[in-house]
């Protein structure tokens, strides 16, 4: 992998974590690979060894407090990395629990492919993009909007969604397989159709809304062997 490569770590204990949030994270366009680690200890052990991920996934079904203790560890540990929680439904206090510990979305096992890659995302970008991080409670989401809506091109809508997630013109390149100079000039077609002057103007143009461009998650990464 590159050696600013992005990688996520699914805690899933007893190998109870939802298969669709294994492909979503698989899948992710800002990630390069997944590691599955069986508990807490083999995850902390693993960023020991390594660059710290960009995502810790953490089961809440069975021990929301325990879950939220290893939020909070992870925190602590390594700032820049975001954390999600996997938890059984709707729980407002639940929700709350994990939020205090820096839990930035929430998924339940059964949500929509397209909300767990809406929840993964927007955790990953953080709070100064893609607008505030869903998952208060699990199954919500922002209104779609879409590149022919918005009188982009199925690539410069490409574009727009690593714009609104925080992603560098270098990673942007490299997903899209594209030069640099490329994506300068794609970026400054969608800054133009979006009558904004900044990357932070597109943000606050796409705030609310959630930018659908199929295709751009089945991407697979590599992945990681368990443990």
């Amino acid at each position: 992998m590159p050696t600013d490569a992005r990688y996520a770590i699914l805690l899933d204990e007893a190998a109870r974590a939802s298969e669709r949030l294994s492909v979503a994270l698989r899948e992710h366009p800002l990630l390069d690979a997944t590691w599955v680690v069986p508990d807490a200890a083999t995850l902390f052990e693993r960023v020991g060894r390594s660059e710290p991920a960009a995502l810790v996934v953490v089961g809440a079904c069975r021990d929301p407090e325990g879950a939220a203790r290893i939020a909070d560890d992870v925190r602590r540990a390594w700032a820049s990395t975001a954390v999600i929680a996997l938890v059984d439904g709707p729980d407002a206090r639940q929700a709350a629990r994990l939020r205090e510990q820096g839990v930035r979305a929430l998924v339940a096992a059964d949500d929509p492919p397209d909300l767990m890659t809406h929840a993964i995302s927007v955790a990953l970008a953080g709070p100064a993009h893609a607008g505030s991080s869903p998952g208060d409670v699990p199954g919500a989401i922002e209104p779609a909007v879409t590149a022919s809506e918005l009188g982009l091109s199925p690539r410069q809508s490409e574009v727009l969604w690593f714009i609104v997630h925080g992603a560098p013109n270098k990673l942007i390149a490299r997903r899209l397989a594209l030069s640099e100079a490329t994506v300068k000039e794609h970026v400054s077609a969608v800054l133009q159709r979006l009558a904004v002057g900044s990357r932070v103007g597109a943000v606050v143009r796409l705030r609310g809304r959630r930018l659908v461009v199929p295709g751009l998650t089945a991407r697979p990464r590599a992945d990681a062997p368990r443990g």
